[in-house]
């Protein structure tokens, strides 16, 4: 009986706060965005979870706080974004570093980027643009 209960409320949740599932799609100056990382950072560091997800090909993104695809706590989240072309040798080493940016790097800080986004109660799609 307990089995038949978990299968219809969903995966197994591992606790903590409530996440909402948040997904969305990347512009850049117009165009899709189709590679890299995003993390939504609180806000308020002291009440909030950051959240991370892949900008996949096709310019989406599904956040994760906790377990894969769990989406995010509600509240109030500075985006930071990275897009790089690609890995590259580095000279006389066995190591690689990314390549150049493909975005502005005033969206790789919480500092710096002009990016915001409020996480609500109820599942979301969300569309973020960046621009020069």
């Amino acid at each position: 009986m307990y089995l038949l209960c978990v299968l219809a409320l969903g995966r197994w949740d591992s606790g903590g706060p409530r996440r909402v599932p948040v997904n969305g799609t990347f512009e850049y100056n117009g165009s899709p965005l189709t590679s890299g990382s995003v993390v939504f950072v609180p806000v308020d560091s002291n009440t909030g979870h950051s959240a991370r997800g892949m900008i996949n090909s096709d310019s989406r993104f599904e956040l994760t706080t906790f377990d894969d695809g769990d989406g995010a706590v509600p509240g109030e989240y500075k985006v930071t974004v990275f897009s790089y072309d690609g890995m590259r040798d580095v000279p006389g080493s066995p190591f690689q570093a990314v390549g150049p940016s493909l975005i502005p790097e005033r969206y790789n800080d919480t500092n710096t980027t002009d990016l915001q986004q409020t996480v609500s109660e109820k599942r979301m799609t969300v569309k973020l643009e960046l621009k020069d």
